[in-house]
């Protein structure tokens, strides 16, 4: 008598996608096992090395280093801080453009620690009022903020008529199409944005004013895929808050929405065992904070990452490192800014 056929090999609609999900769930096997097998400093330090170098033959080579040539094109004065208006060149014919958000030097002296601030997917980049209200709040408790376009964002839209107004529609559809024209050249979006965040901490850290021992990253949504990439690969990032980004590519993720934006891909990560957590154990035992509020996404698909890091931190024998790394939730903005209230009161 025959054996019953695997309903996996079944032919007919989806055997396609049955069959990567079946990939994905064996690759997925794989990786929980490297994770349990990290029983020492240096089996984290090894995967560590072996990640981002697997991390940047992905997505290709940086450029090499260029003159920032900086700009300051006008300057602000508000209540309680000032802001500059920045363009800096991340390589030859790249220009970035940014807002660079100082504490007003009456309460705050100088030099101040500074933090890089990634856009997430708004197509009018740093002019989005949530991501101009954070920089504002860092200014005005003495921590400069550095708030830049991404390709395709702001001041930095790549397809556009003679009047101005994209052609592709919006950022993500812009995002896509300069990924793929990345492809036949072995590289990948990414590794565009992540220069050019790299190139913003390297500005910081040349102006007399800023901490350069004192550099922070932080983005939500596609600023927070920004912030796990650049922080998983400058160790002068000396703490990142990600937010609304880390959840698992082996978990619901492929079997709901599928795959985002160009950037977000990285070519092979799923066969090399790089998931979402392990930009955060690249930078172990330096403190990350993932952060997802309930009301945008289902808590359970964060939740894979928070027992892992918990187990990097006892590996490494820091243990306020891996409190750090445990995703934080909040239902609504009010939530969490009780919640960072109270952390901060007991902090005192």
């Amino acid at each position: 008598m025959a054996a019953a056929a695997d309903p996996a090999d079944a032919p007919g609609p989806g055997m396609v996608q049955r069959h990567l999900l079946d990939a994905i769930d064996r690759a997925a096997e794989t990786r929980r096992e490297e994770w349990a097998s990290l029983a020492a400093p240096g089996d984290v330090t090894a995967r560590q090395r072996r990640l981002r170098d697997a991390f940047r033959a992905a997505i290709g080579p940086f450029p090499e280093p260029s003159p920032l040539a900086p700009q300051v094109t006008g300057r602000v004065e508000k209540p309680g801080y000032v802001v500059e208006k920045i363009v800096y060149t991340s390589q030859p014919g790249i220009h970035v453009t940014a807002a660079l958000f100082l504490p007003d030097e009456r309460r705050f002296p100088k030099p101040w620690p500074a933090v890089l601030v990634a856009c997430g997917h708004a197509n009018i980049g740093k002019a989005h009022d949530p991501y101009q209200r954070a920089s504002v709040l860092l200014a005005t408790h003495g921590i400069a903020a550095l708030l830049f376009d991404p390709i395709g964002q702001g001041e930095r839209r790549q397809f556009c008529d003679a009047q101005g107004k994209s052609t592709c529609g919006n950022c993500v559809a812009e995002h896509t199409v300069v990924g793929a024209a990345c492809i036949p050249l072995g590289r990948n979006l990414a590794a565009w944005m992540i220069h050019d965040g790299i190139r913003g901490l390297d500005y910081l850290a040349s102006r007399s004013d800023i901490r350069a021992d004192r550099l922070g990253c932080m983005g939500n949504s596609g600023g927070g895929t920004q912030t796990s990439y650049i922080a998983a690969l400058d160790d002068r990032v000396a703490a990142a808050a990600i937010s609304c980004y880390v959840t698992s590519l082996f978990g619901k993720l492929p079997r709901t929405i599928g795959p985002q934006d160009a950037e977000q891909n990285i070519f092979g990560q799923l066969a090399f065992g790089m998931d979402h957590a392990d930009y955060l154990l690249m930078r172990a035992p330096r403190p990350s904070r993932p952060q997802a509020p309930c009301s945008r996404y289902r808590m359970p698909a964060h939740l894979p990452t928070s027992p892992p890091m918990s187990r990097v931190g006892s590996r490494l024998r820091v243990r306020p490192a891996g409190r750090s790394m445990r995703p934080r939730f909040a239902r609504k903005p009010a939530c969490a800014a009780a919640c960072a209230r109270r952390s901060h009161e007991r902090r005192a």
